[in-house]
């Protein structure tokens, strides 16, 4: 079941012509494997596909991703940059045990423990050009040792879907997203976590106004709601966090 439901992935992300149809077919085959928490950094390396690293996050409460976009977490979050100096996958709880951390990253630590977010596994992936990244996969409890077979399986797909990822992205650039400049401009608040009112008074125009462009905003870009929107926006580099 488990090796069907990884080879059904692996077609469908070889098949996937946009990373939204491949974030998809990551999560349909996760869920299979009891990841209910799921994020991905991708770095751009020498590529310099994005002004920033991309990100996209599935499954975490909303009040907890709209924080890590809203404040830039990503700053100080050192599991993927632990990730990144390490050859093994490794659970999130553990990650101040496989390098140095500091201050300010040790507080992300304790306020991710707060959060009860349940522990995960930190899986490192790599990519031409030093387009490495990191998946971070979240089972939503207590603390899971895989078997080894398993925990390859999904070190394999995590860098499966990752490949795919580094050829189908650089047709998804900032620039066909075809928002205009006020719509940008929207989003720019919109992932700084201010609502339509206080956009709205920010840019001297109605709450219904600004109600308009988000709606256009979400339907260009493909999503239904606020956060959604704002990790795509962070994540595709269109407009920084």
């Amino acid at each position: 079941m488990t090796e069907d439901a990884f080879h059904r992935f692996a077609a469908e992300a070889e098949a996937a012509d946009s990373t939204r149809r491949l974030w998809a077919a990551a999560r349909r085959w996760l869920r299979t494997e009891g990841v209910v928490r799921l994020s991905y950094h991708h770095y751009p390396g020498t590529a310099g596909l994005a002004p920033t690293d991309s990100l996209s996050i599935d499954g975490f409460p909303e009040d907890w991703a709209a924080a890590y976009v809203a404040e830039n977490l990503q700053r100080v979050d050192p599991i993927p940059r632990v990730a990144m100096r390490t050859f093994e996958p490794f659970h999130w709880e553990d990650a101040a045990a496989f390098a140095d951390v500091s201050s300010a990253e040790m507080e992300y630590l304790r306020r991710l423990t707060a959060a009860e977010l349940g522990d995960g596994l930190a899986v490192q992936v790599f990519g031409p050009d030093g387009r490495n990244g990191y998946c971070g996969l979240g089972f939503g409890g207590a603390r899971r040792d895989l078997a080894p077979d398993r925990l390859r399986l999904l070190q394999a797909g995590c860098q499966i879907g990752h490949l795919r990822y580094c050829l189908i992205a650089p047709l998804e650039a900032p620039d066909r997203s075809g928002l205009t400049p006020r719509e940008r401009e929207v989003l720019h608040w919109i992932v700084q976590g201010k609502s339509n009112s206080v956009i709205a008074d920010i840019l001297g125009c109605s709450p219904h106004t600004v109600d308009t462009h988000a709606r256009r905003i979400f339907r260009k870009l493909d999503v239904g709601d606020r956060i959604s929107a704002a990790v795509q926006a962070v994540g595709r580099g269109i407009v920084t966090g």
